[in-house]
């Protein structure tokens, strides 16, 4: 057995990824409550006991919300950037900050999962993903405003890629509930992947040979799964690229879990 993943939740109002090997667990950020990742966990067929790390891309509440319960409880190892390091010793209790282990864009080993991290454009300090175990290779990057060469060469020859797809640009523009500067915030460079980005960076992502993504981090205000699954395929298929024949896209949510993905190598 190579690698599984499985969108555990993934909005805004919380995320939280599983990522799997035969021989070790992970979590990919804990922004929802404990209740719910271990009834999620549980369902996946395993405990919270069984978690041998939890990365963090950054931290804002929708990623960091869950983490200290989770920690008090389990006890788990939590990695995470060294310019993260400071926000995250303020929001958990002093006991549990010995649980931190900081970490450079340098590839470390949690059992037999290599974990690479690497840096992603947003406005705070963040991080995304790739793990490799098997001779697989799944990648996450979620909460960034664009994917350049370096992020792009890192995750081109993933077998998975979840990837963010937060708003739709004209639904955001037009929200009366968001403010100017909010919506050039998300619309920056330092922001949010849009439909129509993250649609022209899978059109790379396919030609560097990814044959499954997972769209995520939607906008409950901005978006809808439909939306965002439709306007990608219309970017894969002006592209000459075929939806569901050339490239498998899925839609992970913030309510239900996502399917587990799994790849076997070998």
């Amino acid at each position: 057995m190579g690698l599984r993943v499985c969108s555990i939740a993934s909005g805004s109002k919380g995320n939280c990824i599983y990522i799997a090997s035969n021989k070790c667990c992970l979590l990919v950020d804990l922004g929802i409550s404990l209740a719910r990742v271990e009834t999620a966990l549980k369902s996946l067929g395993t405990t919270g006991g069984r978690i041998e790390g939890l990365l963090l891309t950054h931290c804002h509440s929708d990623h960091i919300s869950g983490v200290e319960s989770f920690v008090k409880k389990y006890g788990v190892y939590v990695f995470a950037s060294t310019q993260m390091t400071d926000g995250l010793y303020g929001k958990l209790g002093v006991t549990l900050r010995r649980k931190i282990v900081p970490i450079e864009e340098n590839d470390f080993f949690i059992g037999d999962i290599t974990v690479s991290p690497f840096a992603v454009s947003h406005d705070v300090p963040c991080l995304g993903f790739s793990f490799y175990s098997d001779g697989a290779k799944i990648s996450v990057a979620t909460d960034l405003g664009s994917v350049g060469n370096i992020v792009m060469s890192k995750i081109a020859d993933s077998d998975i890629v979840l990837i963010e797809a937060n708003h739709d640009e004209q639904i955001l523009k037009s929200n009366p509930k968001y403010p100017y500067h909010l919506k050039q915030r998300i619309l920056s460079n330092c922001g949010h992947l849009s439909n129509t980005r993250c649609g022209e960076v899978i059109t790379k992502l396919y030609e560097g040979g990814v044959k499954q993504v997972i769209l995520g981090h939607l906008s409950e205000s901005n978006n809808t799964p439909e939306l965002a699954l439709k306007t990608v395929k219309e970017i894969l298929k002006n592209n000459f690229i075929e939806p569901d024949k050339d490239i498998s896209i899925t839609v992970a949510i913030q309510e239900k879990m996502s399917a587990v993905y799994e790849i076997n190598v070998g």
